[in-house]
């Protein structure tokens, strides 16, 4: 795990320095679709009703940078989005993409409003109540001011600290209420302070509200290589502690379906060389998933 994310500390950079995110409200959802030509085999795969409307409605933030985020132009862009374009395209369907908050898309998507939504990671405790076709592989870290000081160097040196997590962000919530309990027992009071979204909570270590940061790799790299307020911190023990999942689309497990028509499309183009492409495009292939994309399930099946 050291190597990869040593590896991927300047590869994120790079790409980070890339891009630029906006995340201005519309109210309206925005379809997209890529060139790709529609694969009847793989068309067969979705229920009947999206095959039917020929769209599938996804819910996102849009505003997480550089995975799914908006252009200059207030239109869906990103590694996330790109790669599910392409897996939309060859389903023969359309995207709609929906703006909502990231902690609203489990209420969006059981009160039917959305089909999936990005970004949930395959970690056990988001596969109790949902479906995910992986993109790619993640893990989390912290971000945290720049010049360190607060000294963390270790898990433990967060102890009687305030961690911020992003609310709905159930793998980062789960790994900052852990630090903070296992605190506790060390009879060193410690909080974890949820945030309603991924912007308010980093804006929280700039203002010193909270002294670190729990999120994935590679959105920690991308808020430190914009500002010169942040730095990352202890990606090599955060992964270590609470394990390397990977990250994608998720689904309500109510009907396995769609996920598996998706992950059909997202396995055919890795095969096709499509889905290495976007990596590379935002100099991310070392997050690539080496083995045929599958649908992950509570069961495994």
């Amino acid at each position: 795990m050291k190597s990869l994310a040593r590896r991927l500390a300047p590869l994120a950079i790079v790409a980070a320095l890339a891009l630029t995110a906006c995340s201005s409200p519309a109210p309206e959802p925005t379809s997209t679709r890529a060139a790709d030509e529609a694969d009847p085999a793989l068309e067969k795969l979705l229920p009947d009703s999206i095959r039917e409307s020929g769209v599938m409605k996804i819910g996102s933030s849009l505003a997480t940078a550089p995975v799914n985020y908006t252009d200059a132009n207030d239109q869906p862009t990103g590694l996330y989005v790109d790669m599910l374009n392409i897996a939309a395209a060859k389903l023969g369907i359309t995207i709609d993409w929906v703006r909502i908050p990231y902690a609203g898309l489990r209420a969006a998507l059981e009160s039917g409003r959305l089909d999936g939504a990005i970004p949930y990671s395959t970690t056990p405790i988001n596969l109790e109540k949902l479906d995910v076709v992986p993109i790619a592989q993640q893990f989390q870290g912290l971000l945290i001011p720049a010049g360190n000081p607060k000294h963390i160097k270790k898990i433990d040196d967060l102890c009687g600290l305030t961690i911020a997590f992003t609310n709905g962000s159930l793998p980062a919530q789960e790994a900052a209420q852990k630090i903070a309990a296992d605190c506790e027992k060390k009879g060193k009071p410690t909080t974890a302070s949820g945030y309603p979204s991924a912007a308010e909570a980093t804006t929280s270590i700039k203002s010193g509200r909270a002294d670190a940061l729990v999120n994935t790799n590679i959105q920690n790299l991308y808020d430190a290589s914009q500002s010169d307020a942040f730095e990352t911190a202890l990606f090599d023990e955060m992964a270590e502690a609470f394990g390397s999942f990977p990250q994608g689309l998720g689904f309500l497990n109510t009907d396995h379906t769609l996920g598996t028509a998706v992950a059909a499309a997202m396995a055919a183009s890795q095969k096709d060389g499509s889905y290495l492409k976007v990596l590379k495009k935002y100099k991310m292939a070392d997050l690539e998933l080496t083995d045929p994309i599958e649908l992950a399930t509570k069961d495994g099946k």
